[in-house]
């Protein structure tokens, strides 16, 4: 009988309210050396993602942080007038909440689906991660190419 999603999932899962800051989002991101975080509502259900990606893009649109490229490559060359963009871009990324800049449309999958299905989603949508939620929509854990891997090294 195929594993279920719960049975290769990692669990409990870091999470970030989608009312928090984006810099509240980047601090928990460095700490715990993740790309990306699942954004939840106030009652833990599922309401967007988070990566790496989306703050960068969000950064530059705005010019938040104008000498950062989405290579996270910082200019040697600043002068100091762009001392203060940066000063007032970190300001903003304080006070702006994560659901401005995250993805909302999530794909996820239930908790009881096949890790077949679960690995055919990831690969038909190219995706690295995977919420996994119940059916309430409660984030229980979360599936990355990783876990996939070694599900697939235990025979599945």
């Amino acid at each position: 009988m195929p594993k279920k999603a719960s049975d290769v999932m990692k669990s409990p899962v870091v999470t970030i309210n989608q009312n928090q800051t984006i810099y509240e989002a980047i601090e928990l991101i460095s700490k715990c050396s993740f790309s990306g975080l699942l954004v939840t509502d106030s009652e833990g259900i599922l309401v967007g993602i988070l990566s790496e990606t989306d703050i960068l893009k969000y950064s530059q649109k705005d010019s938040i942080v104008p000498l950062i490229s989405l290579s996270g490559w910082i200019s040697p060359h600043t002068e100091i007038s762009d001392i203060a963009a940066v000063r007032k871009g970190a300001d903003l990324l304080k006070s702006t909440p994560v659901k401005k800049v995250m993805t909302k449309k999530v794909i996820s999958v239930d908790k009881k689906s096949s890790v077949y299905d679960a690995a055919q989603i990831m690969n038909k949508k190219n995706i690295n991660r995977l919420p996994v939620v119940d059916d309430e929509g409660l984030v229980v854990g979360i599936i990355t190419r990783s876990d996939m891997v070694r599900a697939i090294a235990a025979g599945l």
